[in-house]
């Protein structure tokens, strides 16, 4: 027995000197590698996180950096299959439901070489996408194999879906091989009381984990089954939801606590990561985010490149984090990029929780305002042309409560952004669009009170709504995220800056000053020079990196304004002058774009990713970004809800500048300053369609603004009274 125990004893001793040997001889060999684990949580939200109280997941929330994730790929929800093939991709890419397995060889206990095959319409779809998307670009760009661990599929034997192992789609390569991965029916167990009768067998696998953790490099990304069987019970029942999550979630964290056990806080990464939004909830979520290891010290905050604000990542900025932790090039055709923990105060999981909340809030209430909003305008316009048919047997009080009106459509952009000061979600839906809609009737009846003159109201109302863009521009642009007129993070079209929607209302309301100021005090000099200036700052703040960095922005506000200025001196443009504004468009471009580059990587906005892209890969890329711009603005005019206000708005201007003949005529020579402003403005509309992603959108603002500018013009004319 003695002999057995220290025969036992020495090759104990044997093995641990062998594999101390072994580490460090790798470590020697290879000091800079080192592992990630990137451990997904499909539809877990902060909100799951504070209420089920996984401590392994808290744990490397308070040692490491902390944010949300956006998750947005295509459409209003990301499918499992889109979230780990972005993830795989870095890039947009939208993943296919209806792809195949199939099993190579078995590699080691657990572990088996297989391969997605059917990838090509996802590669066609990527191609059609326009964002360079290459499925399976992290691992292609790996110098060591990638492992992937759990099973998630819904049933043992689920004939109706060919492919559940969703994980897969992140760890692939670009031949949709997987040189590593542990699922199958050791690592389940039946089980009636959970989702779908099967639970994940924890011991079976932590034990996978360790042996894919056991590999002195290279990534491991993790999947526990039991979370993506609760998500989809959830949505196919209400019943014991919260039971299922709970149960699902504490098991994925016993797994995180074996990876965190196993890593290397110095030199290894943990990330974890929401690939979709939670699948029962009615709307759209953020998900959770959280790095901890090198370069997320405890108490920091995520961000990076991509969004520029702090608290928020992205599903394809996780393919450039790893592989710059990893010291590899990121190849062409990521569009994502690496997360980076910055200091950002305490409350870091109650500031997320309430800014998902906020986001979800604002996106389900922007239709019903955008609505209300179109409604008004249309019984405007509708109203506007009986009155004009009919000015002279309605009298003036008819006249007056049209004006009143017209000045409440464009005060309506004006409060959406003094509602961003609130918090919405904590007012209701209700609330918030009465609230909206008493504000609206108060910045009305306050220019009202104040100012005697219809365009003096208007004059204030519209410069009131660009002085309060530019100022919150230059103060971090906080009023832009979260307002219906601003940008969603869980949209996830733009996190930073200046919005599509948000260019076309200050774009549209400082030209709308300008004009009016300068026929307010009759065309003088310093008028116009006010009005140049008032532009001016509107291009810089609008086009600027630091500020609104609006590409297409720059290239519809140059022409407009400066074709606006030119009628305002009294200059009618020619087609020289026309191709001199384009040129200096292009030269205002060129000087936001050499600031740009000499930011920080971190720091620098899409106009430089754009240009480096270029660079890269050739002009084929402008190409793709026009085309795939053009694509979006022809959808847009039929999916649009801003569609539905352009055709009303059209034909009511058309009535008011041109019915009976010579109307147009007689408002330019009477008020040339004010006809100067629709002009612009009309050229605005057109280049802010062209030019931007939004689409029909634009000069749906744009007309907003301009239609009541227009009945105004008109109704004092035919009173004969000062506007």
């Amino acid at each position: 027995m003695a002999a057995s125990r220290a025969a036992r004893v020495a090759c104990s001793s044997i093995a641990a000197l062998l594999i101390a040997s072994a580490a460090a001889s790798a470590a020697a060999a290879a000091p800079e590698c080192s592992r990630v684990v990137l451990f997904a949580l499909p539809g877990i939200t902060w909100s799951d996180v504070v209420a089920f109280e996984p401590p392994a997941l808290l744990e490397a929330a308070h040692a490491g950096g902390v944010g949300s994730i956006s998750v947005r790929v295509a459409g209003p929800r990301t499918s499992y299959a889109s979230g780990f093939a972005t993830m795989g991709a870095g890039s947009r890419l939208r993943g296919d439901d209806e792809v195949g397995l199939k099993i190579l060889e078995r590699t080691r206990p657990a572990f088996v070489r297989a391969r997605v095959t059917g990838l090509q319409n996802m590669r066609e779809r990527a191609v059609r996408d326009g964002y360079g998307a290459a499925p399976g670009a992290l691992a292609e760009a790996l110098d060591s194999p990638v492992a992937a661990v759990g099973d998630s599929r819904l049933g043992l034997d689920s004939p109706g879906v060919p492919f559940e192992q969703w994980a897969l789609l992140g760890a692939m390569d670009e031949s949709g091989t997987v040189q590593a991965s542990a699922f199958g029916e050791r690592l389940l167990q039946a089980d009636a009381t959970a989702p779908f009768g099967l639970r994940s067998d924890a011991p079976r696998a932590a034990q996978a984990l360790s042996g894919a953790l056991a590999r002195p490099c290279g990534l491991t990304i993790v999947a526990e089954g039991d979370l993506i069987r609760a998500d989809q019970w959830s949505q196919l029942s209400n019943v014991g939801r919260e039971q299922h999550v709970r149960k699902a979630l504490l098991a994925a964290d016993r797994l995180l606590a074996v990876a965190r056990r196993t890593l290397d806080q110095s030199s290894d990464l943990l990330m974890i990561a929401s690939p979709s939004s939670p699948a029962a909830a009615s709307e759209a979520h953020l998900g959770v985010a959280i790095a901890e290891g090198p370069g997320y010290p405890a108490g920091s905050t995520l961000a990076s490149a991509t969004t520029r604000r702090g608290g928020t990542v992205t599903l394809p900025d996780v393919a450039p984090t790893i592989l710059e932790h990893l010291g590899l090039d990121t190849p062409e055709g990521m569009t994502g990029r690496p997360w980076f923990g910055a200091a950002d105060g305490a409350q870091r999981i109650a500031r997320a929780i309430e800014d998902d909340r906020e986001a979800a809030f604002v996106d389900a209430v922007t239709g019903i305002a955008a609505r209300c909003f179109i409604a008004l305008q249309i019984l405007v316009y509708l109203a506007s042309v009986a009155v004009v048919l009919r000015a002279r047997r309605l009298g003036r009080a008819l006249t007056g409560l049209l004006v009143q009106g017209a000045l409440a459509v464009v005060a309506f952009p004006l409060a959406t952004y003094v509602m961003g000061m609130l918090s919405g979600h904590a007012l209701g839906s209700v609330a918030f669009v009465a609230l909206l809609a008493a504000l609206d009737v108060a910045l009305v009846a306050g220019v009202t009170l104040a100012l005697h003159r219809p365009f003096d109201r208007l004059l204030a109302l519209t410069s009131a709504t660009a002085l309060l863009l530019v100022g919150d521009l230059l103060t971090g642009a906080r009023l832009q995220i979260n307002t219906i007129l601003g940008y969603s993070p869980i949209v996830g079209g733009r996190f930073a800056g200046l919005g599509n929607m948000a260019f076309a209302v200050l774009g549209a309301s400082a030209l709308a000053a300008a004009a009016l100021l300068v026929h307010r005090l009759n065309r003088s000099r310093p008028a116009f020079l006010a009005a140049c200036a008032l532009l001016g700052v509107v291009i810089l703040v609008d086009g600027a990196p630091l500020w609104g960095s609006d590409v297409g922005g720059v290239i519809a506000l140059v022409p407009a304004y400066g074709v606006g200025l030119l009628l305002l001196a009294g200059v009618r443009p020619k087609l020289r002058m026309a191709g001199a504004l384009a040129l200096a468009a292009v030269a205002v471009l060129a000087i936001f774009l050499a600031f740009d580059l000499a930011q920080p990587e971190q720091s620098r906005t899409h106009l430089s990713r754009l240009y480096e892209s270029v660079a890269e890969r050739g002009p084929g890329v402008l190409a793709e970004t026009i085309e795939r711009k053009a694509a979006a603005n022809l959808r847009l005019l039929t999916s649009s809800i801003w569609a539905l206000s352009v055709p009303p708005a059209a034909a009511c201007l058309a009535f008011l500048l041109l019915s009976p003949r010579n109307t147009w005529t007689a408002l330019h020579d009477r008020m040339p300053a004010v006809s100067a402003g629709l002009s612009a403005a009309l050229l605005l509309a057109v280049l802010g369609f062209a030019v931007n992603d939004s689409g029909i959108a634009i000069p749906s603002m744009v007309l907003a603004f301009f239609v009541p500018y227009a009945l105004i013009a008109r109704l004092c004319a035919m009173e004969g009274s000062a506007p």
